[in-house]
């Protein structure tokens, strides 16, 4: 099973979808990075990225402490507003460039699917090639 995010785009931004198969840390960063674009709470950050509660204070630390994710406090609303800083749209733009360069590569198939396998005899059939001892003639 697979789940794909797709967010609300703004004009001249491609979309980038996020597959939770098999994420690695780069893909949940770029994940976290493409959610709060246009800024989001950490409930909604929490759930569209599909993280634990522990798992994504730790990537919002790490976001934080790299600069790349500001938090801003609203006292008023008594909320906690995450938002991608510019150098996290540098990395988001550098990761989806990196990412369609390599898809040629992690696309492709495997080399042994290149192979040619034959169909299996059934025991003792012989086919024109052969004579009754299995030697090719």
């Amino acid at each position: 099973m697979s789940f794909e995010i797709e967010e609300e785009l703004l004009p001249g931004q491609q979309q980038l979808k996020t597959r939770f198969k098999n994420r690695n840390r780069l893909g949940i960063v770029a994940n976290i990075l493409t959610i709060a674009k246009t800024g989001a709470l950490k409930t909604h950050l929490m759930y569209k990225a599909n993280l634990s509660y522990t798992m994504l204070r730790d990537y919002l630390k790490f976001l934080r402490d790299n600069e790349l994710l500001s938090e801003s406090y609203y006292p008023d609303e008594k909320v906690t507003l995450y938002k991608t800083t510019e150098k996290g749209t540098r990395f988001l733009e550098s990761y989806v460039a990196l990412k369609d360069l390599a898809a040629p590569i992690i696309d492709r198939k495997p080399f042994i699917s290149g192979l040619k396998v034959e169909p299996e005899k059934q025991a003792g059939e012989i086919t024109g090639s052969e004579d009754i001892l299995g030697a090719r003639k």
